[in-house]
């Protein structure tokens, strides 16, 4: 990921509002939190103690990545208890 000075700045700057937007759901800001701490120069390993993923941003993860391998899971809507807004966040990243 290739962020210049002008940008780290800017996400610095902006990412105590985003933390503090109640209108933001929790996964978007976990995942802007990472991404904050990762161009702050913290590898992923620290960053994942202390902003662990959570079992629905897991999940969606392990769906993506099945998207990816060219597998549809067919079970992905059949589960009541699926958090689907971070399913939805979560398979924007998958390949085409």
């Amino acid at each position: 990921m290739a962020i210049n000075e002008k940008q780290k700045s800017y996400l610095n700057m902006i990412y105590p509002q985003i933390i503090a937007d109640p209108m933001m759901d929790d996964t978007s800001k976990r995942i802007f939190s990472r991404l904050v701490h990762r161009v702050n120069g913290l590898q992923s390993n620290v960053i994942n103690s202390f902003l662990q993923y959570s079992p629905a941003e897991n999940y969606a993860k392990s769906v993506v990545n099945m998207i990816n391998m060219e597998y549809m899971p067919k079970t992905i809507f059949k589960d009541p208890s699926i958090d689907y807004k971070t399913l939805w966040i979560y398979l924007q990243k998958a390949e085409e």
